[in-house]
């Protein structure tokens, strides 16, 4: 068999000044976002093929959102393409709503936690966010009332939560860990209700007490895959 041969198809550069910590793909494909210790986010756009050979991509930088005080660590896209999530050093998360043209007009500016903000995902079905900080928790936030309110908040490890992934069935979520552990939660009340969450299982030891950084849960297997500071 003949081994896949990849090729680089673009470089996005001169849109940020600092370290690029984290970019998340549009669902349509279309658009890229990244966010960078310069605290930014630059969303990037693939224009139309043209007359350009096969392969070949060409991007320019749509929009560039500024507000964040401190390094900007994670960006995130709702199911639809409509939201875009993005949290900071600076203890904050932000809401964007992308309009028409690319312009990205701020829902909300969500303050909650203590410290250092690693880590927001959307849920895969709902307009639920949640994000995982250095003050060891997770919060869970939704609309309520025209505004972004935490609805919940996950305590359970005991250093910072470096991400999280949804479960296949919605309604439950893995977050790792500097604690060297995984949490299981599930939401108590079944999908669909995000206010009140218990821990089904807290796994240790496998990394050797190192830290975990990172996670996902399959929702092909149900498999869950972590990775962490021992090597592994």
């Amino acid at each position: 068999a003949v081994a896949a041969e990849w090729r680089l198809l673009a470089t996005l550069e001169d849109g940020q000044t600092r370290t690029v910590r984290c970019c998340e793909w549009s669902p349509c494909g279309k658009l890229l976002a990244a966010v960078s210790f310069d605290a930014t986010c630059v969303i990037w756009e693939l224009q139309p093929s043209g007359g350009r050979a096969a392969g070949e991509m060409e991007w320019e930088l749509a929009a560039s959102v500024e507000g964040h005080e401190h390094e900007a660590k994670c960006v995130a896209w709702n199911r639809g393409g409509t939201l875009l999530a993005t949290c900071s050093r600076d203890k904050s998360v932000w809401i964007w709503e992308c309009l028409q043209d690319n312009d990205f007009e701020c829902l909300s500016v969500l303050h909650g936690h203590e410290q250092d903000v690693k880590f927001v995902k959307f849920h895969p079905r709902e307009d639920v966010l949640f994000s995982a900080s250095y003050d060891d928790t997770l919060k869970v936030w939704q609309e309520e009332d025209d505004d972004w309110a935490c609805v919940a908040t996950l305590k359970g490890h005991t250093s910072t939560v470096w991400g999280l992934s949804i479960g296949s069935r919605d309604d439950g979520l893995v977050s790792c860990s500097d604690d060297g552990s995984l949490i299981i939660w599930k939401a108590a009340n079944g999908e669909g209700n995000y206010e009140k969450w218990r821990i089904v299982s807290k796994l240790e030891g496998q990394h050797n007490k190192a830290t975990v950084y990172s996670v996902d849960w399959s929702r092909e297997s149900g498999a869950i895959a972590s990775g962490g500071a021992d090597d592994s």
